[in-house]
């Protein structure tokens, strides 16, 4: 083989690294920035326009996951066949696995619409609401809803930097220098996404 199993492996990390942090940063902005856009909303109409536009980002951003998660998957897929080294080969299995999943969170960004979307479509399905108690209504539930984000953030945070603390432990009492690359650059991705979800 021209290359050693070590290059692949060396160049998937960096795949599944690059496809975690576009994870974290398209995650970052259907969440994070999509609220004060539509919190600013200073009538009914805005609103909804805010809403069709972050529709289509995320239309956008659930098309991107799925071309970088088919990416990560058929390119493991066809270095997975030509290695022979068995951590090589269950290394790249699992991001495969990533890729796949990438595609999946994809398709759903893609198809599946958003909860602001499905609650502006339910108030204008209630005729009887003047615009203002429309506005009046959804500035609640985005304050609700910004409460409910926040939380969540801090439980990802917290998930997330104990997966890093657990393979750094992992990382540092393995007498394997395979498995301790493996167990360093789990560690690392997971607690850059820990850090993303504090800001």
């Amino acid at each position: 083989m021209f290359f050693k199993p070590h290059f692949f492996k060396s160049i998937f990390f960096i795949s599944l690294i690059l496809l975690l942090m576009h994870a974290t940063s398209a995650f970052g902005a259907t969440v994070g920035d999509t609220l004060p856009a539509i919190n600013d909303s200073p009538d009914w109409n805005t609103f909804s326009k805010n809403v069709d536009a972050i529709n289509q980002a995320e239309e956008n951003s659930g098309l991107a996951y799925m071309i970088s998660g088919a990416a990560v998957a058929i390119g493991g897929g066809i270095i997975n066949n030509q290695s022979t080294d068995p951590l090589t080969n269950l290394t790249l299995s699992l991001i495969q696995s990533a890729g796949i999943a990438g595609i999946g969170y994809g398709a759903g960004l893609y198809s599946l619409r958003s909860p602001d979307d499905l609650f502006r479509d339910t108030l204008q399905m209630q005729t009887d609401l003047t615009p203002d108690q429309r506005i009046s209504m959804t500035k609640n539930y985005l304050s609700l809803k910004r409460d409910q984000e926040k939380k969540k953030r801090i439980i990802s945070a917290i998930t997330y930097g104990l997966v890093a603390a657990f393979n750094t432990y992992n990382a540092i009492q393995s007498s394997n220098g395979d498995l301790k690359t493996v167990y360093w650059a789990v560690a690392g991705v997971n607690l850059a996404m820990s850090l993303s979800f504090t800001f």
